[in-house]
């Protein structure tokens, strides 16, 4: 025996929002949209050409920006100018996120526009919607991907009266910082500035949340439930733990270079790279962001910042990307590259 999956979706919407609409499920690896009726399925829609816009897709691409998934989230939700990717298969969004680099996009513009693209996908693509606000008034999300703030964000922003239930708390924003010996941290109305043996940084947040420091804890709280709130506490949270990590133990990513005659190499505070044009490309460093090359096939970007130091590994990266047949360019330490077969050659 058992339950078919599409009514076990049906049944668990039903038990959050009783005249519930309709149901968008993304998940790992497929995606499925139904609609409801006089409390029953009446009609089901499946991603069945591609895996595009699940969970998997959005884990890989937040590896080859050098983030993880809750990093991803929190850069997007950050974002000031979202990239636009349009709605197309996200599969073939490569080649776009390689040129949004180029023009000098950021990592969490980026994250933003490739949330956005996931959800375009799903409405216009999956469900092929002309208007979002066609899938009724009640509607329930379910699936891991969606448990991604920034995805969630950018399916509210798109129009869709979404109902949310039992939402009290941030997994993320209830958590407590905890200060370490010798950090300090000031609070002067929305600015919050954290003191440590590495520097100093500061961060201003929004007025409406709350921030208390208790002994050696510093605790995040939002004053009600609106979206606003939200999103928005949880990424604080994030924001001010990072700048605490930051000013104690710092942050760094790493870069390898591959391809033959590639090198890099230290010129003072200037990192010089032959990469295959027909002049090095020089970097100089900032005020924020320092460069090591250990050996010429390896870099490596240092700061107190963390979002300067991923921008600046994203920039260095961008330079030279790695080309998907034999791997030849920059690219993260650990990056999985997507291989292509080169063409054959005749018998």
């Amino acid at each position: 025996s058992g339950e078919i999956e599409t009514v076990a979706h049906l049944r668990g919407a039903r038990e959050m929002l009783p005249d519930v609409e309709f149901i968008l499920d993304i998940g790992g690896q497929d995606m499925k949209c139904l609609r409801v009726k006089d409390g029953v399925i009446d009609h089901i829609m499946l991603n069945e050409a591609c895996s595009s816009g699940c969970g998997s897709f959005i884990e890989s691409f937040a590896s080859g920006l050098g983030l993880d998934v809750s990093e991803f989230a929190a850069t997007a939700i950050a974002a000031e100018h979202p990239v636009d990717l349009g709605s197309r298969c996200t599969v073939f969004m490569n080649s776009r996120v390689k040129q949004a680099q180029k023009e000098g996009a950021t990592v969490g513009d980026i994250a933003a526009g490739l949330a956005l693209s996931v959800i375009k996908n799903a409405l216009f693509k999956v469900i092929k919607i002309r208007d979002p606000h066609d899938v009724g008034e009640h509607v329930i999300v379910q699936g891991g991907t969606f448990l991604n703030d920034a995805v969630l964000r950018a399916f509210e922003s798109s129009g869709v009266c979404l109902v949310r239930k039992g939402v009290t708390m941030s997994r993320i924003g209830r958590k407590p910082i905890v200060i370490p010996a010798g950090v300090e941290v000031k609070i002067d109305g929305e600015t919050v500035k954290v003191t440590g043996p590495k520097g100093t940084l500061e961060q201003k947040v929004h007025t409406g949340l709350g921030l208390e420091i208790e002994g050696n804890e510093l605790k995040v709280s939002r004053p009600s439930d609106d979206r606003v709130f939200r999103s928005l506490h949880g990424l604080t949270r994030t924001l001010i733990n990072n700048m605490v990590v930051g000013v104690t133990e710092g942050f760094k990513k790493e870069l390898e270079i591959a391809g033959v005659g590639y090198r890099a190499q230290k010129n003072g505070n200037e990192l010089v790279l032959n990469v295959g044009y027909s002049n090095p490309v020089r970097i100089l460093d900032t005020d924020a962001v320092s460069t090591e090359v250990p050996n010429p096939q390896r870099i490596v970007v240092n700061g107190i910042d963390k979002q300067a130091v991923g921008q600046f590994a994203a920039e260095i990266r961008g330079i030279r990307p790695p080309e998907p047949y034999k791997g030849k360019g920059i690219h993260y330490v650990g990056e999985y590259i997507i291989r292509k077969e080169g063409k054959a050659g005749k018998a």
